[in-house]
């Protein structure tokens, strides 16, 4: 069981890991520079309540460690969601191009 939660342990920690990096890149991307400080306090405040609840309620490592767990589940479950939600929005605006005419319209953007 110690092995199965220390890999656990490293998996979200990973995941972790890699959120900060990219949602940072992302909001910089989507966020309009005259706004950012606000919306980035009004994104801080579910941030802080999920940290603060745990230790006020003093849940244990267990409960701690599965509703983590759903809520990184939950969240990977909403990328694909919007990502597929994108990709057929993306397909409804697209006109159709054959892989021929798609090539030739690369190789004229790069001369």
């Amino acid at each position: 069981m110690s092995q199965c939660a220390f890999f656990a342990f490293l998996i979200f920690e990973a995941c972790v890991g890699m959120y900060f990096p990219l949602i940072g890149t992302l909001k910089g991307d989507i966020v309009p520079e005259d706004m950012r400080a606000t919306i980035y306090n009004i994104y801080r405040l579910p941030l802080n309540v999920i940290v603060l609840l745990p230790l006020l309620l003093n849940f244990s490592i267990t409960t701690t460690f599965c509703v983590t767990t759903s809520g990184l589940a939950l969240a990977q479950a909403s990328l694909f969601l919007l990502k597929s939600i994108r990709e057929t929005a993306t397909k409804d605006d697209t006109p159709d191009h054959s892989a021929e005419e798609l090539e030739a319209m690369v190789i004229g953007a790069h001369k």
